[in-house]
């Protein structure tokens, strides 16, 4: 499964949007109806760069795993929240013009490029409002 830089940036755009520090997966109900195997391969993905934590002892622990005898996702009610850089990932990939970067040219880059080139192209934009502040 490859990842979808655009489904990445749906989801985490419901971190952004929350009111609360924390989401849980009845807040993804819509994405788990559509495609659970999707949903998750995207969020173990966010997990194992360090993007996405679960809130209790074990940071590890987001309340999902995989039962390969049913062949179906068992998950239960735990938290879970974005990590400073989860965020800046999220907010990078919120901006439309990064989006559209990240979507249309680096698609099939692996998540750490892509990444860096978001922090890159996130800091770039910040550079541009500030010289347009300056000035």
């Amino acid at each position: 499964m490859k990842i979808s830089y655009e489904y990445l940036a749906q989801i985490l755009s419901k971190f952004l949007d929350s009111t609360e520090p924390h989401l849980s997966w009845k807040n993804f109900n819509d994405e788990l109806r559509e495609n659970e195997s999707l949903f998750f391969f995207h969020i173990f993905i966010l997990l194992d760069k360090g993007l996405l934590i679960g809130t209790t002892s074990d940071p590890t622990n987001i309340g999902v795993k995989f039962n390969a005898n049913a062949n179906v996702y068992v998950q239960w009610d735990t938290p879970v929240r974005l990590t400073a850089q989860g965020h800046d990932f999220a907010e990078a990939l919120s901006k439309p013009s990064i989006k559209e970067v990240i979507v249309n040219k680096f698609k099939d880059e692996g998540l750490s490029a892509v990444i860096g080139i978001s922090k890159s192209l996130a800091e770039k934009h910040a550079e541009k409002l500030l010289g347009e502040l300056i000035s």
